[in-house]
């Protein structure tokens, strides 16, 4: 569609929601353990934090876990309002800047604009490798959560796999690609036009 940039348009409304599954995922779990008269249990914590607001939200966003991981264990209160289930740590800002960078990554690769290609072809090898690890970082990293003993971690976990997977399958394509003379300097002249 000509006039709708993606690359502005998806990190912009995945930020959102985002962070409007951030405000809704503390009111759905009060909810949800208020019904099953559950207060102070760890366990039940564990087993339903987060609620399916925050799943969802940490599922579809889950590339931006994995950038986030150097933070995931930065959890100190950076803004608090109320009461403490509506809290910012910056585990929080890191998954957020994770989101806006993720998309609009893939929104530059919808739009087929914004970066230019190199024309060195071991420089846009490398890029294509990096891909490549960031894919199968995000499949360890899902694995690793698809072994846990709590519930809403084992469900972020299969949208980390489904994530994996096409980022594998994506720039293992694109390396197939780059292997077969011709093929890559034809998508640079067809993105230069």
């Amino acid at each position: 569609m000509k006039g709708l940039h993606w690359k502005y348009l998806l990190p912009a409304t995945m930020l959102m929601l985002a962070l409007l599954g951030h405000v809704y995922d503390p009111h759905e779990y009060r909810v949800t353990s208020l019904r099953d008269h559950a207060t102070s249990n760890l366990f039940y914590f564990g087993q339903h934090s987060p609620a399916w607001s925050g799943r969802i939200s940490k599922g579809i966003n889950f590339p931006a876990i994995v950038l986030n991981y150097p933070f995931r264990d930065a959890t100190q209160t950076l803004y608090a309002h109320g009461d403490v289930d509506h809290m910012i740590s910056p585990a929080d800002v890191g998954f957020w800047v994770g989101i806006v960078f993720f998309w609009s990554c893939f929104g530059w690769t919808i739009d087929r604009s914004g970066l230019p290609i190199p024309r060195n072809r071991a420089v846009r090898f490398g890029g294509l490798a990096l891909g490549l690890i960031f894919g199968l970082a995000t499949g360890g990293y899902a694995a690793k959560m698809i072994i846990s003993k709590w519930l809403p971690e084992r469900i972020i976990g299969l949208f980390g796999i489904a994530w994996a997977t096409v980022l594998i399958a994506h720039f293992v394509w694109r390396l197939a690609c780059e292997k077969t003379p011709g093929r890559a300097e034809w998508e640079i002249n067809k993105r230069l036009r």
